[in-house]
């Protein structure tokens, strides 16, 4: 089972924007309402503008994620904001032949637990760092003068000050006017539905194993394709050809997409999940080193 990828969007990126001019004012698309909610902020003039908004895409969304996606990128671009939507690389890893980018429940003959690190939200974040580099006009991040910086304001809520760090990249400055608006992620989705824009979708991947269990109960109810892709994905872990075997793990290790370590079509989506997951793309447009168990990813 391979996950099927979409095709790319019109591009609405225009040209890079001119090298060493006043300081940028980006909004990553992070995956929580509080982004949302400031492009609505901002079309409102409630808050400053942006120059341009960062769309992480991994060619791997659920098609309702990539309906609400393109209903914010027509606000946003109405309102005279740059749209660009950051090829993250992950689809083709996404298959029966190459799943070590997942962070994958792991279980040893000898029945430890293991997870595999989230290799996707590496690849996503230098995605978002290289898009933003570009925007400031340069080839590469390496290239990036000293001092050039681009402010990246993400929708980190209020009851989240402790995710509040700054970027690892030296020409990025993290901002997150929630967290000093006192805005949590509730007020958020209420001004959202105030301006008729539903509950957005989590920000995730279909066979992402990040996902909560409500997450993914939404999915099976919504979307039966994709819930039925990321179970055979699911299965194909454990008993597709040796390839699906995540590199540097023992031999008889088995993968599951779920924590409870169970065929995804027979886990207990009712049951409430503690601690919660860390979603990829939060993680991965903060830009940090976030600390994450498991084994280091190679390409297979």
């Amino acid at each position: 089972m391979t996950v099927p990828s979409r095709a790319r969007p019109a591009d609405t990126s225009g040209p890079r924007l001119a090298r060493h001019q006043r300081r940028l004012r980006l909004l990553l698309l992070d995956g929580t309402p509080g982004a949302a909610a400031l492009l609505v902020l901002a079309t409102h003039r409630a808050i400053p503008g942006f120059d341009a908004m960062l769309i992480p895409d991994t060619g791997a969304y659920p098609a309702r994620l990539y309906r609400y996606l393109d209903r914010l990128a027509r606000i946003a671009a109405e309102a005279g904001t740059q749209v660009l939507w950051v090829d993250a690389g992950v689809t083709p890893a996404l298959s029966e032949t190459h799943t070590s980018l997942l962070p994958l429940y792991t279980r040893t003959a000898e029945g430890t637990h293991g997870r595999m690190v989230s290799g996707c939200a590496y690849r996503q974040s230098h995605a978002v760092d290289a898009a933003i580099a570009d925007l400031l006009g340069y080839p590469s991040a390496a290239t990036v003068a000293a001092g050039v910086l681009a402010d990246c304001v993400l929708g980190l809520g209020a009851e989240q000050p402790q995710h509040a760090r700054p970027a690892t990249a030296r020409y990025r400055r993290n901002r997150y006017p929630l967290v000093e608006l006192g805005w949590s992620s509730a007020d958020c989705r209420a001004y959202l539905h105030h301006h008729e824009l539903a509950h957005p979708p989590d920000m995730a991947c279909t066979p992402c194993p990040n996902r909560t269990n409500a997450s993914w109960a939404e999915l099976r109810a919504t979307d039966p394709q994709a819930w039925q892709q990321a179970v055979a994905l699911d299965a194909a872990l454990r008993h597709g050809p040796q390839s699906m075997a995540p590199c540097g793990m023992p031999q008889e290790t088995t993968c599951y997409l779920h924590p409870e370590r169970v065929p995804l079509d027979q886990a207990d989506l009712d049951a409430e999940r503690t601690p919660r997951p860390t979603p990829c793309v939060p993680w991965a447009c903060r830009g940090t080193r976030a600390g994450t168990e498991g084994v280091v990813p190679r390409e297979c």
